[in-house]
């Protein structure tokens, strides 16, 4: 009974994630935002990419299954507003780097069961290096990327440098929380044990 019960259950999500996209597919093209051939595909990937994930995480299958899901749906979920923005692709490519800083966390939270600083800043990189180029390939900025490469290539070390800083001191603040707890229980079981 249990066990149909949780059947049901999953039936149900995949239902729910099935109607979201294809009623999001009819309206944009109902409302003629964007023709069926080029809504068609991205939102078939963000149904696939969406139930491999769910299935990935509820089976416990390996992290790396959760990442792809996640990339391969933010992904389509990106390719699928930019169609229908009327955006083209070489101009929102860097938020596909932003997506995967983004995808990592859970990925990662999946492998270990909690996140670390490590991984923290891994996926902030990404996603401050997508927020960068987007800086570029949106057009907020007058120069070209060619050009701010060439007179600001240096800019690269002290990001990293930065970076890399930030690495040690959220590491150096978990493990002085860390030894600070242990201390704090071994003084509580010095205080239960005594005489």
């Amino acid at each position: 009974m249990a066990e149909r019960k949780i059947v049901t259950f999953h039936i149900l999500f995949s239902l729910a994630v099935i109607s979201v996209v294809l009623g999001t597919g009819l309206l944009v093209i109902t409302t003629e935002k964007a023709s069926g051939a080029y809504v068609y595909r991205p939102l078939i990937l963000v149904t696939v990419g969406a139930l491999f994930t769910y299935f990935a995480i509820i089976t416990r299958l390996r992290a790396k299954f959760v990442f792809l899901g996640f990339v391969v749906t933010s992904a389509a979920i990106i390719r699928f507003t930019g169609t229908v923005l009327g955006i083209g692709s070489s101009r929102y490519w860097p938020l596909y780097v932003m997506a995967a800083g983004l995808s990592f966390l859970p990925a990662y939270y999946m492998r270990n069961g909690k996140l670390k600083p490590g991984s923290i800043v891994i996926s902030s990189a990404f996603v401050l290096l997508g927020l960068f180029f987007s800086i570029f390939s949106f057009g907020f900025s007058s120069m070209r990327f060619k050009t701010f490469l060439s007179r600001w290539w240096p800019a690269l070390f002290i990001a990293s440098g930065v970076v890399l800083l930030l690495v040690w001191l959220i590491q150096r603040l978990v493990l002085k929380n860390l030894s600070a707890e242990a201390g704090s229980d071994h003084a509580s079981e010095d205080v239960r044990g005594g005489p």
